[in-house]
């Protein structure tokens, strides 16, 4: 029998940042929401181990990027990403590959949704 494709996501991190074009928008934080999926080569040794040292630590991700999207202001939410982008993909194994979206709700009358950023190992 083969093995299990495996992933792992990380949904709704919101984090506070200072992000807009405007310098009135960047002003004040506003929250973005990042999303993380993980896709491994074959299981991570901590489905047979239950040890945390043979898993990725999302925990450790998290407060990676909090103090990331903390340490400035950002007028672009592509440059953002690609700063979250980067600083997490260093943080992981290199049998792993990632894909890193970030939402804003911008501040238009018209949408009501989300503007939403995404970065990814494959397509």
């Amino acid at each position: 029998m083969s093995e299990p494709h495996a992933s792992l996501r990380i949904t709704h991190i919101v984090l506070p940042v200072h992000l807009g074009w405007e310098p009135e928008e960047r002003s004040a934080t506003q929250p973005v929401e990042v999303e993380l999926e993980l896709r491994f080569e074959r299981p991570p040794r901590a489905c047979a181990t239950d040890d945390l040292q043979d898993a990725v630590d999302y925990g450790d991700l998290v407060q990676r990027l909090s103090g990331l999207a903390r340490a400035r202001a950002y007028r672009l939410i592509e440059h953002l990403g690609r700063a979250l982008f980067d600083a997490t993909r260093e943080a992981l194994p290199d049998r792993c590959r990632l894909a890193l979206t970030v939402s804003k709700w911008p501040p238009l009358e018209e949408v009501e949704g989300v503007a939403a950023f995404r970065l990814a190992e494959w397509e």
